[in-house]
């Protein structure tokens, strides 16, 4: 898993061959409003910072147009790591500044913050891993309040359930200011093991391990993903070893404060018979009513994508993306992100094979039905290779939304896209990231965070002609 929270450059993108499955149609932009993207700027870093190397920003949350937080790492020295922050303030970014608190022993790698969640400007919590000497790695949770990060706090009871070497904390959703719910899992006795924590009026509760009904033994479990529409009203997800060689992803709620037990997707030991070992990822509109994709094996061991939904706290049964299971049973098709504007409003985006090419694809549900893939108009023009891939999206609101992925650009290297959905028309993808800087070769989006309709941010990284990893930042600006 350390591997993850890295981002490596390659001069080219090795390709899976895949065969054309489903059908994916073009959607036509709207003419009546477009969205653009502006010029990426480098992250500046305060002087602590800036003396050290390799930063990088990796995720990023806003509450309001031009009021957002991203939060990363950077290297003091060969694997020696800190974690930083940088705030974006009515549209102005400032500079990159490391927070504060670590344990004085923090001799590792892997320290960072990997995870924020913003609920209004200037209010957000973030956490990430720290090390403790090479061996051990611990959780940590902050919060901004009022525009001031305060000091690293150690997530209360995670060293007592911590007892094979490491823990990390995966998902943090703060539905108002103070009151936060995140998880992650740590390795214990055994394998490991998912929990979740509560912020409940800006104090932090302890770990809480996720329990298995008496249906559903949790025996090798780790949370990946959580949303929360209210203050103790959240929905989780999860993958769980649940014996036979089989990974079973779970659903978790949290109702009025309190946390439920785990239950294996629904449907989906039917629809997956080979099973699924791929992270699944939710996101809630309101209280009881989310939505979560993930990818499972069927019996002839080819990944598909699925989606799964939750009405009034019950979760429905898991579905393949309509439209894109073909005849041909050797089709392949990911999903890589979801994003939940309105109860039965959501957009998600992924791959799928065709012939020898990795495709982007969006795909949406509108009144509570989820439609056909689509293709992004323009990407097949940018890209210079055989891989396109939709890594992220964001909804600001239902119908408009902000989606990211990565192409082959010149000379095989991996570049940057952008596309927005603008009244329920996705438009035209557009480049960011390397055309900003000269001498650019290469470029990686991080994540992408859209606070209304017409506002997003992205964070990544591009490199230099040596392939020096750079943090940029960029965001959209509006054309009527």
């Amino acid at each position: 898993m350390m591997g993850q929270r890295r981002v490596t450059l390659f001069a080219a993108i090795c390709v899976v061959v895949l065969v054309v499955g489903g059908l994916v149609i073009y959607l036509i932009p709207s003419n009546q409003k477009s969205v653009a993207w502006g010029k990426a700027l480098e992250v500046r870093s305060a002087p602590a910072v800036a003396r050290g190397r390799d930063v990088r920003l990796t995720a990023i949350s806003c509450a309001a147009p031009g009021d957002c937080s991203a939060v990363g790492n950077y290297a003091v020295k060969n694997n020696h790591d800190r974690p930083i922050v940088d705030d974006e303030t009515n549209g102005v970014w400032g500079k990159a500044e490391a927070l504060t608190g670590l344990p004085a022993r923090d001799e590792g790698g892997n320290t960072g913050a990997y995870v924020v969640s913003c609920a209004s400007p200037g209010n957000c919590g973030a956490g990430g891993t720290y090390s403790v000497g090479r061996n051990k790695l611990l959780v940590f949770v902050v919060n901004e309040v009022h525009g001031r990060w305060g000091g690293i706090v150690t997530v209360p009871g995670v060293a007592t359930l911590e007892t094979g070497g490491y823990a990390y904390l995966t998902s943090i959703s703060c539905p108002t200011p103070g009151n936060c719910s995140a998880g992650g899992y740590v390795a214990s006795t055994g394998g490991t093991r998912a929990f979740v924590l509560d912020e409940v009026d800006g104090m932090w509760g302890s770990v809480l391990e996720i329990a298995g009904s008496a249906s559903y033994r949790m025996t090798n479990s780790r949370l990946e993903s959580i949303s929360c529409a209210a203050p103790g009203d959240c929905s989780a997800t999860g993958n769980n070893e649940a014996g036979l060689a089989r990974t079973l992803p779970f659903v978790v709620n949290e109702m009025n404060g309190t946390w439920g037990r785990a239950e294996a997707v629904p449907g989906l030991g039917t629809l997956s018979p080979g099973g699924s070992d791929y992270e699944v990822n939710v996101s809630c509109s309101q209280p009881g009513d989310c939505a979560a994709r993930g990818n499972y094996l069927d019996a002839s061991r080819v990944t598909h994508a699925f989606l799964v939904n939750e009405s009034e706290g019950v979760w429905g049964s898991a579905f393949a993306i309509p439209g894109m299971i073909a005849l041909n049973r050797r089709h392949i098709s990911q999903l890589l992100s979801i994003s939940c504007a309105a109860s039965g409003d959501c957009s998600a985006g992924g791959t799928y094979g065709a012939g020898s090419h990795e495709r982007a694809f969006v795909v949406n549900e509108v009144d509570g039905t989820w439609g056909d893939p689509m293709m992004i108009p323009g990407l097949a023009s940018l890209s210079q290779g055989n891989f396109t891939s939709v890594t992220a999206v964001s909804c600001g609101s239902s119908g408009n939304c902000g989606a990211i992925g990565s192409f082959n650009g010149h000379g095989g290297y991996v570049q940057v896209f952008a596309t927005n959905e603008v009244n329920g028309q996705w438009g035209e993808a557009t480049a960011i990231g390397t055309p900003a800087f000269a001498g650019a070769i290469a470029a990686y989006g991080s994540a992408i965070s859209c606070a209304s309709t017409d506002s997003c941010a992205v964070v990544g990284t591009f490199f230099d002609a040596k392939q020096n990893p750079l943090p940029f930042v960029e965001g959209t600006e509006t054309k009527s």
